[in-house]
């Protein structure tokens, strides 16, 4: 199994680059159509692959990070979601923010994709939601580890807290921008 692929960069279309190994051997590999526009011809490039097997064709898919390949792998094992709509489910932002938007059931966010219903989106929130928990939940209470503590002394319970900050928005900055969000999250679900 193809995992992982080094080379030059040959040519690039949109969201396709073709990488000449060391060996030789050219791939056409499809990438995030960010990462295309980034590179240049002839720039080395180190990708962790996915290979698809289809029925009359394989398809290389390339990730810039293990985090990225694996979010893939999760994402076209639920039944409706193929390779290309991975990747286009991929571009839509960070990682992280992607995976909050599957935790807090965000079906809107997930159906811009092309070709993403909101039947698909449930399919992938029902699915992923627990695997990615697991995942993500621990990155994101030790980040608003800090918040959990400033709602448990405003008198809210831990798992309240914990609650809270998985539902806040992951782009706030501020402890205190954070907190009143928790604390408006909170108080809308009593």
């Amino acid at each position: 199994m193809l995992s992982f692929i080094e080379g030059l960069v040959l040519l690039k279309d949109k969201n396709i680059l073709t990488i000449k190994t060391n060996s030789g051997i050219a791939f056409d590999i499809y990438v995030k159509t960010e990462l295309s526009k980034k590179l240049k011809k002839d720039d080395t490039v180190s990708l962790y692959s996915f290979l698809n097997i289809g029925e009359n064709k394989l398809e290389l898919y390339g990730f810039e990070n293990l985090d990225e390949k694996r979010f893939f792998e999760l994402l076209v094992s639920v039944s409706g979601v193929g390779p290309k709509s991975a990747l286009h489910i991929l571009e839509l932002d960070k990682l992280e923010k992607i995976k909050s938007a599957i935790l807090k059931e965000d079906l809107e966010y997930l159906s811009q994709v092309s070709g993403i219903g909101k039947k698909t989106a449930k399919k992938i929130i029902f699915e992923l939601s627990d695997k990615i928990d697991k995942v993500s939940s621990e990155e994101i209470l030790d980040n608003g580890k800090d918040v959990i503590d400033a709602l448990v002394a405003l008198g809210f319970s831990v798992k309240e807290a914990r609650d809270a900050v998985k539902n806040i928005n992951a782009d706030l900055e501020s402890e205190s921008d954070k907190i009143k969000e928790a604390i408006k999250y909170l108080s809308n679900k009593k």
